[in-house]
């Protein structure tokens, strides 16, 4: 998306700005250029992904977005992913999950509980 096209259209992603999102996948690809997208636009937004090197450029370019070096598909590593969460943002309001749900059951099924609990508002 160009500059004139963000300005001339206005917020592309509206009501998000201020918003709690996780990116799953988001230090590269298109979990990373969604991750990019939603912090243009106003989200505070954490990302995991399994790969350090893309975490790090993620976290040179975004240093106020949180970080986690998380495997969806892991129980242990969806649950320090949480705790991570809670810790930085106080909960989540929308979700980006590039991961596939048949490939990260940890993540899509605490989530699903979790949304009961208010954590989770939305999947964007």
């Amino acid at each position: 998306m160009t500059e004139q096209q963000t300005s001339s259209a206005g917020p592309v992603l509206g009501g998000i700005a201020g918003q709690r999102v996780l990116v799953t996948a988001g230090a590269s690809g298109i979990g990373r250029a969604i991750a990019d997208l939603l912090i243009a636009q106003g989200a505070r937004v954490h990302i995991c992904d399994v790969s350090d090197d893309f975490l790090a450029d993620f976290r040179k370019a975004h240093p106020k977005a949180g970080t986690s070096k998380a495997d969806v598909s892991d129980e242990a590593d969806v649950e320090r992913l949480f705790t991570d969460l809670e810790r930085e943002l106080g909960g989540l309001d929308a979700l980006e999950p590039i991961t596939p749900a048949s490939l990260a059951p940890p993540v899509m099924s605490k989530l699903c509980r979790r949304q009961n609990g208010g954590v989770v508002s939305r999947c964007v």
